[in-house]
């Protein structure tokens, strides 16, 4: 009987914490405005450390935010100024632990290698709004 309850609680536990995120995602921003955007600020030869979420673009700097975080504001913050991208290419799946309709963008911030993983809907826009 007490598994049950522990199993019942942490469900309970999940499903709060899943409704508290998406409320906090919507506050952050409206869908329409996002980015989906996986970054990796260590990229190694190894497919691991990508971090899932969405960004909110404006003329200076990209808010982005973890998918499933509780906060309410960015996690991180990107200057344009400081953001050069150097390249993009379809994933492989040797290379990221990415979905096959995404793109793979490599870019320095300030000096320091960072890798973006974008769907290819939304791929111009993010181009357009880094150059």
């Amino acid at each position: 009987m007490i598994p049950v309850l522990v199993l019942a609680a942490l469900l309970a536990a999940w499903a709060v914490r899943y409704a508290v995120a998406r409320r906090a995602r919507a506050r952050f921003s409206p869908p329409d405005e996002c980015v989906t955007l996986a970054i990796r600020l260590k990229p190694t030869p190894r497919p691991l450390g990508w971090r899932h979420g969405f960004a909110r673009l404006d003329d200076e700097r990209a808010e982005w935010r973890a998918e499933h975080s509780l906060r309410q504001r960015a996690d991180l913050t990107f200057d344009r100024g400081d953001l050069v991208v150097r390249e993009h290419r379809p994933v492989v799946k040797a290379d990221a632990m990415l979905n096959d309709l995404c793109e793979l963008v490599d870019a320095l911030y300030k000096g320091e290698a960072v890798q973006f993983g974008v769907p290819r809907t939304e791929l111009d826009r993010f181009l357009a709004w880094a150059a």
